[in-house]
C-alpha cells in the first residue's frame, strides 16, 4: 500500500477560498452519496437529504460541528478533509484497518466503523430500507479514542 495514497484516499485540504472549498466538498459528497449509494452488508446506505441552508442536512452534519460559544454549526476542517474517506470505509469494511462493532440502543442498531490508525469514525444506523449515515468525524481526544478501542475489543471477544 502506498502511504501517500491509501485505499481510503487522501485528504481534501482547504487551499484558499472557504466557499470554493465547501463547493468542492459538496461535489465529492454528491458523487459518493447522491449520484450513487454505497452498500454495507448488501444494503444501501442512505443519508438525511433534507435541505439545510441549501445543502443536504447529512453533508452539513459531516462537515461541521457545534460551536459552543455561538450555538451554531461551524466548518470543521478535520471532518471536512476526510469526507472522501467515508464511502471507501463503508465499502471496505472487511479491511483489517477498519474496526467494526454494532451497538443496540432500544430498538435501534448502530454500526460503528473506525479507522483507528487515522482516528476517523463512521456511524450508521440500520433501518428497514438499509442503513442511514448518521455521522462521521475525526476523534480528537485520546480518551475517546481509547474508549472506542475498548468498545471494539468488548464487541469482538
Amino acid at each position: 500500500m502506498n502511504p501517500n495514497n491509501p485505499w481510503w484516499g487522501t485528504l481534501i485540504e482547504l487551499n484558499g477560498d472557504p466557499i470554493a472549498y465547501i463547493e468542492l466538498l459538496y461535489a465529492h459528497f454528491n458523487s459518493h452519496f447522491i449520484d450513487s449509494r454505497p452498500r454495507l452488508d448488501g444494503k444501501q446506505v442512505l443519508h438525511d437529504s433534507r435541505d439545510d441552508g441549501g445543502k443536504c442536512a447529512c453533508f452539513v452534519h459531516i462537515t461541521s460541528k457545534d460551536d459552543e460559544a455561538s450555538g451554531a454549526r461551524v466548518l470543521d476542517l478535520r471532518r471536512s478533509e476526510r469526507l472522501c474517506w467515508i464511502r471507501p470505509i463503508i465499502e471496505n469494511v472487511t479491511q483489517p484497518e477498519v474496526l467494526r462493532w454494532d451497538e443496540e440502543k432500544g430498538r435501534q442498531r448502530r454500526v460503528f466503523l473506525y479507522l483507528a490508525n487515522e482516528r476517523f469514525l463512521v456511524i450508521l444506523e440500520e433501518t428497514k430500507y438499509g442503513y442511514m449515515l448518521v455521522t462521521a468525524y475525526y476523534v480528537e481526544r485520546d480518551h475517546t479514542h481509547e474508549r472506542y478501542l475498548r468498545k471494539y475489543d468488548r464487541y469482538n471477544t
